[in-house]
C-alpha cells in the first residue's frame, strides 16, 4: 500500500511539473512570436517587406495594421 501511495505521489509531482514546463514553453513561444511580429511590422526595411510580400501587400497590410504600405 505504501508503495502504491508513493507511486501516486511521484506521478502527481511529475504531472504537475510537466504542466509548468508547458506553460513556460508557451510563454516563451508567445514572446518570440510577439518579437517577430514587431520586427516584421516595425523594424524591417520597406524594401525587404516589398520583396517578401511582392504582389501580396494586402497580406502585409492586414498583418501590420498600423504601418500600411503600397506596392
Amino acid at each position: 500500500m505504501k508503495k502504491l501511495l508513493s507511486l501516486a505521489v511521484i506521478a502527481a509531482l511529475f504531472m504537475s511539473g510537466c504542466s509548468s514546463v508547458q506553460v513556460k514553453g508557451a510563454d516563451i513561444a508567445d514572446q518570440v512570436l510577439q518579437s517577430h511580429v514587431w520586427y516584421v511590422c516595425s523594424a524591417a526595411t520597406v524594401g525587404s517587406v516589398k520583396r517578401q510580400f511582392a504582389g501580396r501587400m494586402d497580406d502585409y497590410n492586414e498583418f501590420c495594421k498600423e504601418g500600411r504600405l503600397e506596392e
